[in-house]
């Protein structure tokens, strides 16, 4: 297709969106006094990203009379979607002062294109000013991992100092390195000389990595040391924790689609996320920096009904057992790679007389001491559950296999993937440390008179302690969001836990939210992080078919320098990932 027919289809593209699109202005309150027209704000009107921000511009100069919204090259910008397309049709809004206007009235604008309007004061004096846009390729150039593949050992990226601290004190004169950089940018140089991923440099203290921006001009060096890192002696660094990527799991992974049946497990090994699909179906290996897709794992001779990791590096994958009558066999295997074939642990027959392979979560080392717990699922208009079935991993080796019922704390659940529950252990040892529960209408049950029954419709985070104890930890949702997601692992010796509600309604703009708790004492939690509104890529009707089902997962890395945390939101459509270090700076 030639240059000019392309861009005549393009405006097509554009004019179509424009016609079912709002014409109506939007002005919303300004966050300075001192000039008329504070900041300009570009929505996109059509396609997976339609309503979402993609650009803003602040005005300093009260006297300007041509505003030019920077648009990113590429959205998101992690993707390879170039925003042409988005910039023929965006959304324009406004942030003026009282009794400030704008005519003609703002509506959705081509920004290819000078538009002209006149602002007035209030006094009535004008002026006649331009809105047009920009596109701006990415400046990003951080270095955001590091690997030095010969000895198989990870740099630690000091970002404000521009430092690449090497945890190895051996010669490293002669090495080949990979990294991991901001999106569209690469590294140009190591020592001066352009970079070969094919080949070897010398990377003793003094060498310097360079990082090029996708703009092609914007560039950070980092000098690199080696030494052993100071790390805080307790917990995580609570201004370390960084949102990586929240990107469309459809249209970038390539993960089925908000309406297709699937039963969704997440687990992960470092900078992978591990994503389980169920039903068989292999699981699907994403980045955690980018959202890209990676590629499938082959987890044959185990089945991924369901998947999770212990705290210590593992993988473990299970099938899907009936009960009752039929009960089935359950073949647990375990993983301590991407790479490596899953060895059979242990194989058991479902004790309940509910399924089970579902839901799974591990704590500890599943290759030392640990623990695996299975949610069991009720059945839907038969009857619920409240049972998970306990495997006790000593020395490697399953001991035991137990039964833990928590009916006689009122809890019960249905069936998967909308109605069950999570259950994780809050340690390794579960039946000392308690036990972390969540799902739908998770409140039923309260009998605490000190809580109201509107408020009991919230309290549905649950920590059961070994007496049987059932202690409310927080308000995580109501009838339009799903928190029946847990995680819980433990951290540079800190417990932490992480939560997910998933949304029913993402049709009536409502999002899911991710909360993240210090679990030092599992009867009180601490919140550490909340993110009410994670960004969306989906906003059908609910359907009841197929439900809001969703998983999220904590992912110690085995050097103990960071924590992953991943969620994704199959029926919202949204999946990313977070980060954290425990480096003392």
């Amino acid at each position: 297709m030639s240059g000019s027919k392309m861009k005549k289809y393009i405006y097509i593209i554009s004019a179509l969106a424009m016609l079912n699109a709002c014409h109506q202005p939007e002005y919303v309150l300004p966050t300075a006094a001192r000039q008329g027209l504070t900041s300009l704000t570009a929505i996109i009107t059509s396609g997976t990203y339609v309503d979402q921000e993609v650009g803003r511009l602040t005005v300093t100069d009260p006297d300007a009379t041509r505003f030019e919204i920077p648009i990113p090259y590429y959205y998101p910008e992690a993707s390879d979607e170039e925003t042409l397309i988005y910039m023929l049709g965006l959304r324009i809004q406004a942030e003026l002062q009282p009794n400030w206007k704008i005519s003609p009235r703002l509506g959705i604008l081509d920004l290819t294109e000078d538009n002209e309007f006149t602002l007035t004061d209030p006094s009535g004096a004008s002026r006649q000013i331009v809105i047009t846009g920009k596109r701006v390729k990415p400046s990003s150039c951080s270095l955001l991992s590091f690997m030095v593949e010969d000895i198989k050992t990870g740099g630690i990226v000091y970002e404000n100092d521009s430092r690449l601290l090497i945890p190895y004190l051996e010669d490293m004169s002669s090495v080949r390195v990979s990294a991991q950089v901001s999106p569209h940018a690469e590294i140009s140089e190591i020592n001066g000389k352009r970079y070969n991923p094919a080949s070897k440099y010398n990377l003793n203290s003094g060498a310097t990595v360079k990082v090029l921006a996708g703009d092609g001009t914007t560039s950070k060096v980092y000098t690199v040391a080696q030494g052993i890192p100071n790390l805080l002696s307790q917990g995580l660094r609570t201004e370390s924790i960084t949102l990586l990527c929240n990107v469309d799991p459809v249209t970038v992974v390539g993960l089925p689609a908000y309406n297709e049946e699937c039963y969704v497990s997440l687990a992960g090994i470092g900078s992978t996320m591990v994503v389980g699909l169920g039903l068989g179906r292999n699981p699907v290996l994403v980045d955690a920096f980018t959202g890209s897709r990676q590629g499938e794992l082959s987890v044959a001779p185990a089945v991924a009904d369901c998947l999770t990791n212990d705290d210590s590096g593992n993988l473990v994958f299970a099938n899907y057992a009936l009960g009752g009558d039929s009960a089935g066999t359950v073949n647990v295997y375990v993983s301590s790679s991407t790479t490596e074939t899953p060895t059979l642990l242990y194989s058991f027959v479902n004790p309940l007389a509910f399924p089970i392979g579902h839901r799974i979560k591990a704590a500890g080392n599943l290759k030392g001491d640990g623990v695996i717990v299975f949610t069991s699922e009720g059945i839907a208009g038969v009857s619920v559950s409240s049972e998970v079935v306990v495997l006790t991993v000593e020395g490697g080796a399953v001991t035991s296999v137990d039964v833990k019922d928590f009916s006689p704390q009122g809890l019960s659940w249905g069936g998967a993937p909308i109605n069950f529950a999570t259950v994780a252990p809050a340690s390794a040892t579960p039946f000392e440390d308690g036990w972390f529960l969540d799902y739908y209408e998770g409140a039923t049950g309260n009998t605490d008179p000190s809580v109201d029954d509107e408020q009991a419709e919230q309290y549905i985070l649950h920590h059961i302690d070994k007496k049987g104890k059932d202690n409310w930890l927080d308000l995580v949702g109501n009838w339009s969001l799903n928190p029946n997601c847990l995680d819980a692992k433990t951290f540079n010796g800190t417990p932490y836990l992480a939560l997910l509600a998933v949304s029913h309604f993402p049709n009536w703009e409502i999002k899911p939210k991710l909360c993240f708790y210090d679990a030092s004492d599992p009867s009180a939690v601490v919140r550490i992080l909340k993110n009410n509104g994670i960004a969306i890529f989906q906003k059908g009707a609910f359907d009841p078919a197929v439900g809001a089902a969703g998983d999220v997962a904590l992912v110690p890395t085995t050097d103990g320098y960071r924590v992953y945390l991943y969620y994704y939101d199959h029926h919202a459509q949204a999946i990313g990932a977070y980060v954290a270090d425990c480096f003392e700076i």
